[in-house]
């Protein structure tokens, strides 16, 4: 069985998860956050999952990282600053189930083989 990796503390990516039948096992992965930058909000995102999932993975044999801590945490001090979502609210969460199925089905996983 594949298992999932959260590599991120924040609780809200955490309850999107657990609602969606999964249950990860939550990985921190110490990252600073603050020792990157990069040109646009997507470019930034994906040098913070890179190397969150290579502090993560360096310790693991197997499994699957999703996730690094929140940019926005829409369900904390964020959520004041929020007037409205366009598109998946998931993004904003730092989590959007619908690419999270495309990613995995990419890698031959189907998410009903992961649900708990």
């Amino acid at each position: 069985m594949t298992s999932i990796i959260l590599a991120s503390a924040s609780p809200a990516r955490l309850a999107v998860l657990r609602a969606a039948g999964l249950e990860p096992e939550v990985m921190v992965s110490g990252v600073d956050e603050s020792a990157f930058a990069a040109g646009t909000p997507a470019e930034l995102a994906g040098l913070l999952a890179q190397a969150k999932a290579a502090a993560v993975a360096s310790g693991l044999a197997q499994g699957l990282v999703i996730g690094c801590d929140s940019l926005l945490d829409l369900d904390g001090r964020g959520g004041w600053f929020v007037e409205g979502i366009e598109g998946d609210h998931g993004t904003v969460l730092g989590i959007s189930l619908p690419l999270l199925r495309r990613l995995l089905a990419d890698l031959g996983v189907g998410v009903t083989d992961l649900w708990t």
